[in-house]
C-alpha cells in the first residue's frame, strides 16, 4: 500500500526510475507509481491496515485537495500523449483522435441550439437535436473503449523478467525454477 509509507521494489524497476522525477512530498507515492507505469512494470497491490497509534498528521487536506487532483491530471494527460502518440499509435490513439473531437462538436453544437432556442422561446428542431446527441454519443462510445483499452493494457511481465531476454542481459532462466520442462 504506498499511500500507507510502505513500498517494496525490485533493483531492476529501481535502477530504471529517474528518481530525480519523484516527488519529495506527499504526492512521492503516486509520482512513483506513475513513472513505473510508464516503464511498464509490474505493479502489485498488497492489502496492509493503516496503523498510526499516538503520531501526529503533518498533512493538510486543503492543500491536498487543491494540489492531487492537477498534478493527477498532468501526469495522466502526459502519459496518454506519450504512449498513444509518441511510443505507439495503435486502436487507442484512433479512438481518442476521433472520439475527443466528436463529443466536442456534440457539446458545442448542441449548447449553442439549446441557448438559440431559450432566447427566442422555442423548441429545438428533433433534427438539431439528434445532429449534437449522435456525435456526443459515439464520441463518448469511442472515448469509452480507449478507456477500457488502456486499464487493460497491463505489462504481463515483470521489468526484470523482460531485462532477462534482452540480448547481453544476465542469463534467461526462468524466475521459477520448478516451471521447467523437463
Amino acid at each position: 500500500d504506498p499511500t500507507n509509507g510502505y513500498t517494496a521494489i525490485h533493483r531492476a524497476a529501481l535502477e530504471a526510475l529517474d528518481l530525480r522525477k519523484l516527488d519529495p512530498r506527499y504526492f512521492f507515492e503516486s509520482s512513483m507509481l506513475i513513472l513505473l507505469r510508464r516503464l511498464g512494470a509490474v505493479v502489485e497491490d498488497v492489502p496492509m491496515p493503516a496503523r498510526y497509534p499516538g503520531e501526529p498528521s503533518h498533512l493538510r487536506i486543503g492543500r491536498t485537495l487543491r494540489e492531487f487532483p492537477w498534478l493527477l491530471l498532468r501526469h495522466g494527460l502526459r502519459r496518454i500523449v506519450w504512449q498513444y502518440f509518441v511510443v505507439d499509435f495503435n486502436a487507442v490513439s484512433l479512438f481518442l483522435v476521433s472520439g475527443a473531437p466528436l463529443v466536442a462538436y456534440g457539446v458545442v453544437f448542441g449548447l449553442y441550439h439549446w441557448i438559440d432556442s431559450y432566447r427566442r422561446n422555442v423548441l429545438t428542431p428533433t433534427g438539431t437535436v439528434m445532429l449534437a446527441a449522435l456525435p456526443l454519443i459515439l464520441g463518448f462510445q469511442l472515448l469509452l473503449q480507449a478507456l477500457v483499452l488502456d486499464v487493460q493494457n497491463v505489462p504481463p511481465r515483470p521489468l526484470q523478467a523482460r531485462k532477462r531476454d534482452l540480448p547481453g542481459g544476465p542469463s534467461s532462466s526462468p524466475v521459477n525454477p520448478a516451471s521447467r520442462n523437463p
